[in-house]
């Protein structure tokens, strides 16, 4: 599950879309780059997947034990919230007419990061985990993406994506999703334990 072209990798680490790098860069062509090639790209932090540990359970920080996460569907936002403090926030897709997220208060019972991915149609489909699955490697390309964070509500969780472009607009089945650069400083932010609000 690895990038597909050298475009894609420069959009994702830059938060861009291939489609905007190419407004950035008029008359380059960005599926040709080689090494040594130059691009424009915007001014952001960026997403250094090589950062991304690959592991299935992190640990727990006490630190961060008093945070908690507000996932609001109808405005699709996801926020980080210390007490009343604003901590941050991040734009979502929150499940679709089909598999709403589900409404009500959770909580994180485990974060993994580039995990693999177990694709099961009844989850898919009617929410419902089947013995009929196939599990896909991990890496940014995952249709998780870099980021799973498990919810006490079995089979819902929140995480990256491989198609950053339809973050706010496409539907999910049931789980919140984020870009895999907002995913990747989510998990920084919260830890297993911490309260979800979904509404």
């Amino acid at each position: 599950m690895p990038y597909r072209t050298v475009s894609e990798y420069i959009g994702e680490r830059f938060h861009t879309s291939r489609r905007f790098l190419a407004v950035l860069n008029p008359g380059v062509n960005l599926t040709g780059l080689q090494a040594g090639d130059s691009v424009r790209v915007p001014n952001v932090n960026p997403f250094r997947i090589e950062n991304v540990p690959e592991t299935a359970n992190l640990p727990r920080k006490s630190a961060l034990a008093g945070r908690s996460l507000v996932v609001d569907t109808g405005i699709r936002m996801l926020e980080v919230r210390e007490g009343d403090r604003l901590v941050a926030t991040f734009p979502i897709t929150p499940g679709s007419s089909n598999l709403p997220a589900p409404v009500g208060t959770w909580s994180i019972v485990g974060i993994a990061t580039l995990p693999w991915y177990r694709h099961d149609e009844g989850v898919l489909m009617r929410g419902e985990r089947t013995d009929t699955f196939h599990m896909i490697p991990a890496g940014p390309n995952n249709p998780v993406g870099v980021l799973w964070m498990g919810l006490s509500r079995r089979g819902i969780g929140i995480h990256g994506t491989n198609f950053p472009d339809t973050i706010g607009r496409a539907a999910s089945h049931g789980c919140i999703r984020l870009a895999n650069w907002d995913a990747d400083k989510l998990r920084h932010l919260v830890t297993t334990g911490a309260r979800v609000v979904i509404r």
